[in-house]
C-alpha cells in the first residue's frame, strides 16, 4: 500500500518563510572567545567580523548596518543588551 504525502506547495511555502530569519537586518555586538568582540549578522552562526575591541566592533556593524538600512544590537560583556541603534532612512 502506497504512503500518502502529506507535503503540499502552501506547506512547503509556510515551512521555508518559517525557517528565515525574523529581523535578517540586525546585527549583534558580542562579545566572543578569547574576549574578542565578534559581530554577527541575526540568523547566522559565524561571525562577520571579529575585533580585539568594543568600539571597533560597534563603528563596523554600523556601517554595516547603515548599508541595509538596519539595526544594531550591542551587548555587555554579560550578555545583557547594553543598547539598540535603528539605522534605517
Amino acid at each position: 500500500m502506497p504512503i500518502k504525502s502529506l507535503y503540499t506547495k502552501e506547506l512547503g511555502a509556510l515551512v521555508a518563510a518559517s525557517a528565515k530569519p525574523a529581523h535578517p537586518n540586525r546585527y549583534h555586538v558580542m562579545l566572543g572567545i578569547g574576549r574578542k568582540w565578534s559581530v554577527v549578522l541575526q540568523g547566522n552562526i559565524r561571525a562577520t567580523r571579529v575585533f580585539n575591541t568594543k568600539p571597533e566592533a560597534v563603528e563596523f556593524a554600523k556601517e554595516c548596518a547603515k548599508k541595509i538600512e538596519g539595526e544594531v544590537v550591542i551587548h555587555k560583556s554579560t550578555g545583557d543588551v547594553d543598547e539598540w541603534l535603528s539605522l534605517a532612512g
